[in-house]
Parts: structure tokens; sequence; C-alpha cells
């Protein structure tokens, strides 16, 4: 996805969920930093992604946790 994607995508989307998680797994940067490149609003909606993905059950969940730990490794 484009980075211009983003910003018309609606705050809080699996997607976005899921690499703002990763990103604070794996990285050093912000939660402020993630909250205003991924365009998701308030940075609460960061902490919220990284306390629910790891313990989500959702299936879109699950598939974009996995293809994103696939395509990084």
């Amino acid at each position: 996805m484009r980075p211009e994607g983003l910003v018309a995508m609606a705050k809080g989307r699996m997607e976005q969920r899921v690499l703002a998680w990763w990103l604070c797994q794996h990285t050093t940067v912000t939660r402020r930093w993630v909250s205003k490149r991924l365009e998701m609003g308030h940075t609460s909606r960061v902490t919220q992604a990284v306390r629910a993905v790891p313990q989500s059950r959702d299936a879109r969940t699950v598939r974009g946790r996995n293809k994103l730990r696939e395509i990084i490794s």
C-alpha cells in the first residue's frame, strides 16, 4: 500500500493496526510517530492496536499478522 492510501483509509483499519503493532514491537519509533505516519488519529489508537493485535483471534487480523511476519522474515 502506498502512503497516500493511508489518508483515505478509515482510522483503525486492520491493516493499520497490524502495522502499528509491528512497528512498535520491532523499532524504536514513538507511538506519536506511528499515529501520524499511519494516519491513525490519536496515539491511543496505536496503544490499543499494540495490545489487541497479538491477542486477536479475528481471522483477518491473524492473516494480516502472519502475512506481515512472512514479508519481514
